[in-house]
C-alpha cells in the first residue's frame, strides 16, 4: 500500500505509536489501585497524543521544505 502524498504517509506513521501508547497506558491503568493515578495517566495520554500530532506536522513541514 502506497500513500499518494507526504501528509498521508505522516498520518499513517503516527498511528502505531498512538495505538501502542494507548495500550501501554491502559495496561498501566489496570494495575493502578488509586483512581487519582488513573486520572493522571489519562492526562499523560492527552498530552502525549497532542505532542504526537504536533511532532508529525513539524517533521512533515520540514521534509516538504527539503524536497
Amino acid at each position: 500500500l502506497r500513500f499518494p502524498d507526504l501528509y498521508s504517509r505522516m498520518h499513517a506513521a503516527t498511528k502505531p505509536s498512538t495505538l501502542g501508547l494507548l495500550l501501554v497506558l491502559a495496561g498501566a491503568a489496570l494495575r493502578m489501585a488509586d483512581p487519582g493515578d488513573v486520572v493522571e495517566l489519562g492526562l499523560v495520554d492527552a498530552l502525549l497524543e497532542e505532542n504526537t500530532s504536533v511532532r508529525s506536522r513539524a517533521s512533515s513541514k520540514n521534509s516538504s521544505r527539503l524536497s
